[in-house]
C-alpha cells in the first residue's frame, strides 16, 4: 500500500536521471531501474533522517549501476536522427534524408532504401523531436508487420509449431514479445527490427512455443531449446544490447 511519493532527478554525465520514490508499508528498501526512471521503494515507518539515508544509498546504487552498464543511459537520452545516417532495420539498411520543404511528414520508399523526413526543422541536420520518434516507430511497424508475420509463419512450419493467426509490431519498453494462445495472436517489440535477424527469430520461437505451453515450465523450455538450440546466446545478446535498440 503506497502512502506517499515524490519525484527527483540527479545528474549523471550529460543526462538528467529521473527517480520515483515511494514510501510504503514494507520491511526493507528496494531499488530498481524501471521503464523510464529509477524506482525507490522505502519503508514508510522509518524516521525522517533514516529515510534520507536510504534515499542517498539509492542514488549511490543507481550511479554504480549506470557505471557498470553504460548502455542503460540510452533509456534517458532522446533519440536523434541525422541527415545521411544509415540505420539497419531487419532485412536492409536505410538512409535518412532530411528536407525542409513541404508539410511535416516521414515517408518510406523501399525501392530507394530511404526514409524521407520532410518539412522538419533540424538544427545541425539533427532531429530529436519525440513526435518524430513515435512517427518512426509507427511507420516501421506498419511497413514490416507483414514481412515479420510471414517470417513467423515460416518458422512455425519449419519447427512444427502452431502458426500465428495475427502478428503485430508494438513499441514496448520492457517486453520483447507476448502472445494470446486462444486466438493465435503474437505481439513483438518493434525495437527487435534493430536486432540481428537470428535474435528476432529466437523471440518468435519463444512466443510460438507458448501456443503449446502457456507457462515457463520445464516442458516449455525443452521445446524452446529443441526449436532454437542457441536461444540462450540470443537471450544474452538482448540483455546486453537491448537498451541500445531504440527508435
Amino acid at each position: 500500500m503506497k502512502s506517499a511519493s515524490f519525484s527527483h532527478q540527479f545528474q549523471f554525465q550529460d543526462c538528467e536521471i529521473p527517480v520515483k520514490v515511494y514510501f510504503e508499508y514494507r520491511s526493507t528498501s528496494r531499488y530498481a531501474l524501471g521503464k523510464n526512471s529509477f524506482i525507490f521503494r522505502i519503508p514508510q515507518q522509518l524516521e525522517s533522517s533514516k529515510r534520507q539515508e536510504v534515499f542517498r544509498n539509492g542514488i549511490s546504487w543507481a550511479e554504480n549501476l549506470l557505471k557498470r552498464k553504460p548502455s542503460a543511459l540510452n533509456i534517458f537520452r532522446p533519440v536523434s536522427y541525422r541527415d545521411g545516417d544509415v540505420i539497419a532495420f531487419y532485412d536492409k539498411k536505410w538512409s535518412l534524408s532530411f528536407s525542409d520543404k513541404g508539410r511535416p511528414s516521414i515517408q518510406i520508399k523501399g525501392k530507394e532504401n530511404t526514409i524521407y523526413f520532410n518539412g522538419l526543422s533540424n538544427e545541425d541536420n539533427k532531429c530529436s523531436d519525440p513526435a518524430v520518434s513515435k512517427a518512426m516507430q509507427k511507420l516501421l511497424s506498419q511497413y514490416y508487420r507483414q514481412k515479420v508475420f510471414s517470417r513467423a509463419s515460416e518458422i512455425a512450419a519449419q519447427k512444427e509449431l502452431p502458426a500465428p493467426s495475427e502478428l503485430k509490431l508494438k513499441y514496448m519498453s520492457s517486453r520483447w514479445g507476448s502472445c494470446l494462445s486462444t486466438g493465435g495472436k503474437v505481439n513483438l517489440n518493434t525495437r527487435l527490427l534493430l536486432a540481428p535477424v537470428e535474435v528476432l527469430d529466437s523471440v518468435i520461437v519463444h512466443e510460438l512455443c507458448h501456443f503449446i505451453h502457456m507457462d515457463h515450465s520445464r516442458k516449455f523450455w525443452n521445446l524452446v531449446f529443441r526449436c532454437c538450440p542457441d536461444y540462450q546466446t540470443h537471450s544474452r545478446w538482448l540483455k546486453i544490447n537491448g537498451n541500445l535498440l531504440r527508435l
